[in-house]
């Protein structure tokens, strides 16, 4: 296309694309070069299969009916 700047031209493709049903496509330009590119497809891996630790073995110290964690008392200094 002669006469309409590189800008013009990718915003009348993304336009396109629109238009044709294509919202996932993407427009890509790389010096000077316009480039139509699918959606990506990502895959998730799987999880495994099974229950769920109970909250209390998760979260010891948040969760209420357990006892908590006996703290060690901090040793002070004279102040001289």
């Amino acid at each position: 296309m002669e006469g309409v700047k590189h800008k013009q031209v990718r915003l009348f493709l993304h336009k396109f694309l629109r238009h044709a049903g294509l919202d996932d496509h993407r427009v890509l330009s790389q010096s000077g070069i316009l480039e139509i590119v699918p959606p990506q497809v990502t895959t998730h891996p799987k999880r495994e299969e099974g229950t769920t630790p109970p909250a209390a073995a998760t979260m010891p110290y948040l969760f209420p009916g357990t006892p908590a964690p006996a703290v060690a008392e901090k040793k002070r200094r004279k102040k001289s």
